[in-house]
This record gives C-alpha cells, structure tokens and sequence, in this order.
C-alpha cells in the first residue's frame, strides 16, 4: 500500500474537519462528522480527491458565523444544504424544496473550495506521514551503521559446519 494510498484512509477516517478561521464549528455533531467520514470513504472508492459536499457545507456554515454571505455562496450553500436533506432523509424548509441549479461559476467555486479544503484536511496527514517516513530512515541508517561498528557475531557452528559436528550421547 502506498503513503497516498495510507493517508487518503487516515483522511477518511480521522482527518481534520475544516471550518472558516474565527473558531466557530470546531466541534460540528456527531452527525455532522458520522456523515462526512461516510462520504470520506465513498470519494476513496470513487478515486476523487476533493473534500466531500458535507464538508463544504460545514466550512461555508461556520463562515456564515463571521459575517453574511455573499449571493453566490448563499446559493451554493442552499444547494449543499439541500443536498444534505434529501441525503440524509432531513425534512427541508420550504426555499428548499424546489431544485437548486448552480450557474458555471457558482460550481466552479464550489469545486475550488472543496479543493481547497481536501488540501488543508490532508496536510497535516501527509506531513505526519513524511516525518514518520523520515524517523524510519534514520533509524534504518543507523542500525546499518551499528552493523558496520559491531558486526554480528556468528557461532561456532558456522564456522565449522554442522554436519562435523557429533551428537553427543
């Protein structure tokens, strides 16, 4: 299994959920948190790299904390919210109930901050693994380096052989 492969599961499974700078939604509910390491586990399966529309929806919530929202990002978090409901089998306010479509831009924001969140989720992962990675090569140097010093001692049998060897008896 390969380190992209090992930090895409710790991702999934305990990486860190991202909120908007100010403190507020650290702590999202368990349902919140159950339903983004689900859709986590799918995007692996789907090979996508990007962090989960419940994700997105919990940044621009904990972004709506810190001031209002702009239409567009208005728009797409009605779209997620939206999305959520029917997913999760939530009952929708009314503004909801009719289908939300995003304009080309509103997607491609929407698909340039999961990117962006994907990528602040995984850093620390990755930079968790590489430190590892480099712990492990330093101590594989150095017990390299300790064979050099001390070799391994070897047996009296290896030197003479088993088979010269009597049984005693």
């Amino acid at each position: 299994m390969e380190n992209k492969d090992i930090a895409q599961i710790l991702w999934a499974v305990n990486g860190p959920i991202i909120t908007a700078p100010g403190g507020w939604g650290n702590n999202p509910p368990k349902t919140i948190v159950n339903r983004i390491r689900i859709e986590r586990m799918a995007a692996i399966l789907r090979k996508e790299e990007k962090a989960t529309l419940t994700e997105a929806l919990w940044y621009l919530s904990t972004l709506s904390f810190l001031g209002p929202l702009d239409h567009d990002s208005y728009k797409i978090m009605s779209y997620l919210t939206r999305d959520f409901c029917i997913s999760t089998g939530k009952e929708m306010l009314d503004f909801l109930e009719e289908e939300i479509i995003l304009n080309n831009t509103q997607d491609y924001d929407l698909q340039k901050l999961r990117n962006r969140i994907y990528a602040s989720s995984m850093k620390p992962i990755l930079e968790s693994l590489k430190s590892q990675n480099r712990e492990r090569k330093e101590k594989e140097k150095l017990n390299k380096e300790e064979e050099k010093i001390y070799p391994i001692q070897h047996s009296l049998l290896d030197f003479i052989g088993k088979e010269s060897v009597c049984e005693l008896g």
